[in-house]
């Protein structure tokens, strides 16, 4: 079972409550309430917190009382929701999917197939900059020829694949990340064979 601590803020308290928040717990994420202009703020626990003293702790860092809520994370199984949520599509010459489904299947297919979980490291497609950068790749191919490939910051390894796909040539995919490096690693293993 796991917990969830919540409240909702100015962005430019943001930073105040994270830090009230770090010390108890690794897990603290922020993201914007688009209706009201509010952030949101979320603190994850694995077992059930004092709910006093993360009010205490972010009311001292706020210099106010604010409401908050603390609740139950419902069990689920987050990889099976993950897939259901990720269906194939695609962007130009390439088909996307995630492993969940079979290529044959991929009704979305595009003439290059890529399969590539939602996973830790940035890339699956789905966002507007990976599309973009797809679709560059897709018109790139209707003129140019291309003889090695750097992907720079390669996230997932999605670009530095369906370039080396597209061209059949040496790639190079690299990051600082080593998560990334990882997560690319695995996925040229499905890509590349």
């Amino acid at each position: 079972m796991a917990w969830n601590y919540q409240l909702e803020i100015d962005i430019s308290e943001i930073a105040k409550v994270e830090d009230a928040l770090e010390p108890f717990t690794e897990v603290v994420s922020s993201f914007e309430i688009i209706e009201d202009g509010l952030w949101s703020v979320e603190a994850f626990f694995e077992h059930q917190p004092e709910k006093q003293d993360l009010d205490t702790a972010v009311q001292k860092a706020l210099g106010c009382d604010i409401e908050t809520s603390l609740t139950v994370v419902e069990e689920k199984n987050w990889v099976a929701e993950s897939y259901a949520s990720f269906k194939p599509f695609s962007v130009g010459r390439y088909g996307i999917r995630g492993s969940h489904i079979d290529k044959d299947d991929n009704k979305n297919q595009g003439s290059i197939d890529l399969c590539i979980d939602a996973a830790t490291a940035f890339g699956t497609g789905e966002h507007a900059t990976t599309a973009g950068c797809l679709l560059a790749l897709h018109n790139l191919a209707k003129s140019q020829e291309f003889y090695n490939i750097l992907d720079m910051g390669c996230g997932s390894g999605i670009l530095g694949m369906a370039a080396a796909k597209t061209w059949n040539v040496p790639t190079l995919a690299v990051d600082n990340d080593p998560e990334s490096v990882r997560v690319t690693a695995e996925n040229c293993k499905i890509n590349l064979r």
